[in-house]
């Protein structure tokens, strides 16, 4: 069996997945508004992802990363954990967790450790993937919103040159 169709997910967990989106744990929260838009070096993370049969709470594609956020209730189910994690490594993946209580008293450590995780996965990329200046490699901050942007003069969608816009009668083609 192709190894992509192992790892394409069954509608149910999918309806799973997305069930358990709708309602994050405290700290699932608290990390996934950290790492949204792409705040952690630049790269995209989705949470409750399906990979699998598995459901894993953090995931970055670029990197190959899963990140795992753990409750009181896996303490009692350690071995099943590791297992888990033994499955998702053997695939290629790599497995990093926290404690709940970790991400929710020192989230700046949490996300230091992620990012240089990121980092070390995708050094390796060929020449094309993003690099960072060396200032921006440990800036954990949210990136410029949209209001800052447009201060700097700075257009995010330009009209398109060959319509009139959806909402006004102006014309932004030269033949109008």
């Amino acid at each position: 069996m192709p190894r992509h169709r192992f790892w394409r997910a069954d509608p149910r967990i999918r309806a799973q997945a997305k069930r358990l989106r709708r309602t994050p744990t405290r700290a699932e929260a608290m990390l996934w508004e950290r790492l949204r838009r792409n705040q952690v070096l630049g790269l995209k993370f989705r949470r409750q992802h399906p990979l699998g049969d598995f459901i894993v709470d953090f995931y970055c594609a670029r990197a190959k990363l899963v990140i795992e956020i753990d409750g009181g209730v896996h303490e009692q189910q350690r071995d099943r954990d590791e297992e888990r994690t033994a499955i998702l490594e053997q695939q290629g993946y790599r497995v990093i967790r926290f404690a709940n209580t970790e991400v929710e008293q020192d989230i700046e450590s949490v996300l230091q450790r992620i990012a240089a995780s990121c980092q070390e996965r995708t050094e390796g990329q060929s020449a094309s993937a993003r690099s960072l200046p060396a200032s921006e490699e440990t800036d954990l901050r949210p990136r410029s919103s949209a209001h800052d942007l447009r201060s700097q003069s700075i257009r995010l969608h330009p009209p398109p040159a060959h319509r009139a816009h959806r909402n006004s009668l102006t014309c932004y083609s030269s033949t109008c």
